[in-house]
C-alpha cells in the first residue's frame, strides 16, 4: 500500500487559489500549477509550479516561480490545452466582485501571461472549465455563484466567446447570440 507524500511548501502562502495537475506525455511525471489566491487579504498575481515524478523523492522537489499574472484573483479556475500547450486562468473574484477576465500562459515559452477577450458572463467561485476536444479549439466554462445555468465557449481560432446556453434565458445580445449558436451547431455536425 502506498503512503501519502509531502511536498515542499510553496514560496507564497495562499488560500482560495486555483490549482491544476497536468500529466506529462511520458506518463511518469506530472506537473502541478498553482495560480492567484489570497494571502492575508492581499490578492496574489503569483504563479508556481512543481514537477512530480513517480521515481523521485517528493520532499526534495521544490516549487518554482513562474511569470506573474496580469491581474490578481481568487476563486478562479485553470484548464490546460495540451494541443497548444496553453494554460488558461478563467473567472474568479477581484475583491470587488465576480470578473469576466481570462488570462493565458504559453507553457512552452513560459514568458508572460496575456489577457484575452473577457467572457460574456461573470464566472465566480471556481467555475467549471474544460477543453471540448484538442481538435475543436473550444474551451468551455460553466457556472456562477448566482447563475449556474450559463455555459459559454471560447473559440481559440477566432479568439471570441460564444454563448451556448443561458438559463433563465437572458441573452447577452439577441442578434449575435443566435448566430453564435448556429456557428456552434455547424462545428458539431
Amino acid at each position: 500500500m502506498k503512503s501519502w507524500k509531502v511536498w515542499s511548501p510553496m514560496n507564497s502562502k495562499r488560500s482560495e487559489h486555483a490549482m491544476l495537475a497536468i500529466n506529462g506525455s511520458d506518463g511518469s511525471s506530472s506537473m502541478v500549477v498553482c495560480c492567484g489566491g489570497d494571502n492575508n487579504g492581499m490578492f496574489l498575481k503569483s504563479t508556481e509550479m512543481i514537477t512530480i515524478s513517480s521515481d523521485s523523492d517528493s520532499s526534495k522537489q521544490s516549487w518554482k516561480r513562474m511569470p506573474q499574472m496580469k491581474e490578481a484573483r481568487i476563486k478562479a479556475s485553470l484548464v490546460y490545452d495540451s494541443n497548444k500547450q496553453y494554460l488558461y486562468f478563467i473567472g474568479g473574484n477581484n475583491g470587488f466582485g465576480s470578473v469576466r477576465g481570462v488570462q493565458r500562459l504559453d507553457m512552452e515559452k513560459c514568458q508572460k501571461w496575456e489577457l484575452l477577450q473577457e467572457t460574456l458572463y461573470d464566472h465566480d467561485d471556481y467555475p467549471y472549465v474544460w477543453i471540448d476536444s484538442p481538435q475543436s479549439g473550444l474551451i468551455g466554462v460553466c457556472g456562477h455563484d448566482k447563475q449556474f445555468g450559463c455555459v459559454e465557449y471560447f473559440d481559440s481560432r477566432s479568439n471570441e466567446w460564444l454563448e451556448f446556453v443561458q438559463y433563465p434565458t437572458q441573452p447577452h445580445d439577441k442578434t449575435t447570440s443566435q448566430s453564435h449558436i448556429v456557428k456552434m451547431c455547424d462545428w458539431f455536425f
